[in-house]
């Protein structure tokens, strides 16, 4: 076989190749609305769903859909005019002038265009991969994982993490500390919402060997809530995260009354890279606000 009958092949086939790198993420991005909750966290992922769910409809119903995608016209059509304008200035220098470096301009420019700008998602670390819809108790614990975000968001003021046992708390919270606890399954799914009072629960009144990795309360937790802070504010109303929201259940010796579930901050807070709060229980020590409920 001759050189030149094989060269096109050669081509085809590394065009496809960078056509299937270029298409994936948008081939993933179907496939992820397809999977359950579940089935996106599960580890090793699966490039198909095994239960297909169609939520679409459901989810333009629950959260007017139509407006957000009016705004998203609006405001693609508004960048889309302002930079025709802008651009149509340069395009006309870049054909009427052809030198060596306008083919390495217009590559570049084609670039940009193929690559969408995005932030940067680092993973500092993880619990362990939960691979049941239902926490066991010793699952609790290890149901977190901390992402960082390039370039930081700065329209969102950083909240110091506390390390402190159950006991700990408890202390603070005598001494004048108040419990928070807040999620997003009590409203509308992008509205943070402050949970009524609860209490943190000794794990001794329930008749739980005693392990600080996990934190009962006696709130009532709903879909939408897990991940969602468990917080201490002090007289200042200043927060300090003390935990996590993993799940809710049932107490132990009464299952009419409702069990919140949460993680430890101490679990996830070698992982951090912000400034930790290392404050021992002692009375009047400010550790740190949400709105008051």
């Amino acid at each position: 076989m001759r050189t030149g009958s094989v060269k096109p092949f050669i081509l085809l086939g590394l065009a496809l190749v960078f056509a299937g790198i270029y298409l994936f993420p948008l081939y993933w991005m179907y496939v992820t609305a397809l999977k359950s909750g579940t089935e996106i966290f599960a580890f090793p992922p699966s490039f198909w769903p095994t239960d297909p769910q169609w939520q679409f409809g459901r989810i333009f119903a629950e959260h007017a859909m139509d407006r957000y995608l009016w705004n998203s016209l609006l405001i693609a059509a508004g960048t889309t005019a302002v930079a025709t304008l802008i651009g149509t200035g340069a395009a006309y220098a870049l054909s009427r002038h052809r030198n060596a470096w306008t083919a390495v301009a217009l590559f570049l420019v084609l670039m940009l265009q193929v690559l969408p700008p995005s932030r940067g998602v680092a993973y500092l670390g993880q619990g362990a991969v939960l691979r049941a819809g239902k926490l066991r108790n010793e699952d609790v614990a290890k149901d977190w994982v901390v992402l960082q975000i390039s370039p930081p968001v700065t329209a969102v003021q950083p909240i110091a993490v506390a390390r402190l046992t159950i006991d700990g708390m408890l202390h603070m919270i005598g001494s004048g500390n108040r419990l928070v606890t807040a999620g997003y399954g009590s409203g509308p799914y992008d509205e943070l919402r402050v949970h009524e009072k609860c209490r943190l629960l000794s794990q001794r009144e329930l008749g739980i060997f005693p392990d600080d990795s996990w934190l009962q309360l006696d709130c009532v937790f709903r879909v939408g809530d897990s991940g969602g802070g468990i917080l201490l504010l002090d007289g200042a109303n200043q927060p300090a995260l003390i935990g996590i929201i993993a799940g809710f259940g049932h107490m132990p010796h009464n299952k009419s009354e409702p069990l919140g579930l949460g993680v430890n901050a101490s679990q996830f807070v070698p992982y951090l890279r912000q400034p930790v709060s290392q404050a021992a229980p002692a009375p009047a020590t400010s550790l740190a606000g949400l709105p008051s409920d």
